[in-house]
């Protein structure tokens, strides 16, 4: 049975917010994978500008960047399990994309 037929009362626009919400969550990953991806695509004039060594820049993108992920997804999965996801989803959505926008200067 379908979402429409189990609750017929639902509103139209009700019908349509998981899909929503799905591609509002595609469009924050594609942004996300853009943003990860950067690094590796200007690998070579960022080592140049800052003359670092090539240890250094792969210090930067593999274990650094792992070391970050695992220590800051941990609590924030737990958060997600005991809070309201979209509160979090909203707040890391924000911490990310203002860090974005001092990055390329906005």
């Amino acid at each position: 049975m379908t979402e429409a037929n189990q609750n017929p009362a639902l509103p139209a626009e009700g019908r349509y917010y998981k899909y929503y919400a799905l591609g509002l969550l595609v469009v924050v990953y594609v942004f996300n994978f853009i943003d990860r991806s950067i690094l590796s695509i200007l690998n070579q004039p960022i080592k140049d500008e800052l003359q670092v060594s090539d240890t250094a820049m792969g210090f930067l993108g593999g274990i650094a960047f792992a070391t970050f992920y695992t220590f800051v997804g941990i609590p924030l999965a737990r958060l997600a399990d005991r809070g309201v996801r979209r509160n979090i989803l909203a707040v890391c959505l924000a911490l990310w994309s203002n860090d974005c926008s001092q990055r390329v200067g906005i």
